[in-house]
């Protein structure tokens, strides 16, 4: 697979390979641009080339979201938090990931 960075895991019992994917790139990929500063808070963020406020950014990422990849390339998710707001946005990400793929 190539495109965006994903760390392989093998599942012990089965053999299931997924590769596992940061929410930021994948979330950058349907569109989301944040700028940080130094101490790892967002300094800014567009959605699609529009301005969104800071807060509204850090919930669309809100933690824990987990993205990955199985060798055939679909793309499943398990969102928790505020995150599960933004159904819709992830949705679109996870078609933008499937297209990617991981390297």
């Amino acid at each position: 697979m190539t495109g965006i960075n994903g760390k392989k895991w093998v599942h012990p019992k089965t053999g299931e390979v997924r590769y596992y994917v940061e929410a930021s790139e994948v979330a950058a990929l349907a569109g989301l641009e944040i700028h940080r500063h130094k101490t790892g808070n967002i300094s800014s963020a567009r959605l699609n080339g529009e301005e969104i406020s800071n807060s509204e950014a850090a919930r669309m990422l809100d933690y824990p979201v987990n993205i990955w990849l199985t060798e055939d390339g679909t793309a499943h998710m398990k969102v928790n938090g505020y995150a599960r707001d933004y159904s819709a946005f992830w949705s679109d990400a996870l078609v933008a990931l499937e297209a990617q793929g991981v390297q």
